[in-house]
């Protein structure tokens, strides 16, 4: 039953991914996975909110 949990919540956090670019570009980074990627999105929010790099 928990696997069953556990692969249910992965399918739906893969599928995030998918639908979210920015989140996707984040996964071709080496050690970034799905849920990582969708974290520093939450994160950082709407990236043009931010000037410039600096």
């Amino acid at each position: 039953m928990l696997q069953q949990l556990i692969d249910e919540v992965t399918m739906t956090i893969e599928g995030l991914v998918e639908n979210s670019p920015q989140a996707k570009l984040l996964t071709t980074i080496h050690g970034i996975g799905y849920y990582s990627a969708l974290l520093i999105v939450s994160e950082i929010g709407d990236i043009t909110r931010f000037p410039n790099a600096r």
